[in-house]
C-alpha cells in the first residue's frame, strides 16, 4: 500500500553562500555515511522511490516538480532522528538549459501509527553561477547530488574529517520546533501531519492542466546570449582542478 502525503506550500529558497569556493572537495564524508548506514534504511529508501513514482503516475499536484522531468533521483543519504521516527533527505531534480538554476526538493518522513508517511518540505533553488561559469549548462546528477548534500543534508550533520554523525539538535528543531502551537507534543504534531495529508491526497492535475503545462514547457528555448562572465578571473568549483581531481585524494 502506498503512503499518503501532503505538500507544504512554501517559497523556493535559493542557496546563496557556497562554502566550497575554497575548492575543497570531500566526497568521503558522504560515501562513508552511506556505506555504513544504507543497509539499515534500504527498505525505506526503496519505498520512498515507489511512492514518488506512484504520485507522479497518479498526477498528484504535490508531485508536479517531478512530473515533467526526464529523470530525478532521491538521494541515497537519509538522516534519521534518534528514535528513527523522522527522516530528512532530498530529491535531486536536474534543471534545463533554458534556466540558470538547479532545484532540489526536501522529502520528509514521519513514522506514525506503525507506518511511514512521506511528504514534501521546502523547494531549494541553486544558482549555477555560484558553481560554474556557464549558467545555462545543467549540472550532472553527480554535481547536483554533491551540492544537495553539502548545502542541505549537511545542515543535519556533525562533520569531522571524513566522518559524520546526525546532529540530533538540528533534527529536533526542524521536526518539532517548526510546530510551535503543538509545544513539542508529538501526538499533536502527528495529528497535524495526518490532517494535512488527508487534505492534500486527492488533489490531482486535470487532463487540461496537464496538457497546458506540457505545451508551455515545449515552447521554452535556451536564450541566445553569453553563458557566463568570460571576464571574471574567479575559478568556480565545477570548473576547478579540485573538482576534476576529486577521485585522486
Amino acid at each position: 500500500m502506498y503512503k499518503i502525503f501532503f505538500f507544504l506550500v512554501v517559497s523556493v529558497t535559493f542557496a546563496s553562500c557556497v562554502e566550497s569556493q575554497k575548492h575543497e572537495v570531500n566526497l568521503n564524508v558522504y560515501s562513508e555515511y552511506i556505506a555504513n548506514n544504507f543497509s539499515k534504511y534500504e527498505n525505506v529508501y526503496n519505498d520512498v522511490n515507489d511512492t514518488l513514482n506512484y504520485w507522479v503516475n497518479e498526477r498528484y499536484k504535490s508531485a508536479i516538480s517531478l512530473m515533467f522531468r526526464d529523470y530525478w533521483q532521491v538521494d541515497s543519504m537519509l538522516v534519521f532522528n534518534d528514535d528513527s521516527t523522522r527522516f530528512f533527505t532530498i530529491v535531486n531534480l536536474p534543471g534545463q538549459d533554458y534556466t540558470k538554476s538547479e532545484y532540489v526538493e526536501e522529502i520528509l518522513g514521519a513514522f506514525i501509527d506503525g507506518e511511514w508517511q512521506y511528504y514534501f518540505g521546502s523547494g531549494r533553488g541553486i544558482m549555477r553561477h555560484l558553481y560554474q561559469t556557464d549558467e545555462y549548462k545543467p549540472f550532472s546528477m553527480e554535481q547536483l547530488r554533491y551540492v544537495g548534500r553539502t548545502r542541505f543534508i549537511s545542515e543535519f550533520l556533525n562533520i569531522g574529517g571524513s566522518e559524520c554523525s546526525v546532529d540530533q539538535d538540528a533534527m529536533h528543531v526542524f521536526f518539532v520546533k517548526s510546530y510551535p502551537q503543538q509545544k513539542g507534543d508529538m501526538a499533536a504534531i502527528d495529528s497535524v501531519i495526518l490532517s494535512q495529508i488527508q487534505f492534500r491526497r486527492t488533489r490531482k492535475l486535470s487532463q487540461k492542466e496537464y496538457d497546458e503545462i506540457v505545451a508551455d514547457l515545449s515552447s521554452k528555448e535556451k536564450p541566445k546570449e553569453d553563458f557566463g562572465d568570460s571576464k571574471s578571473s574567479e575559478v568556480k568549483l565545477f570548473d576547478s582542478e579540485a573538482w576534476k581531481n576529486r577521485y585522486k585524494r
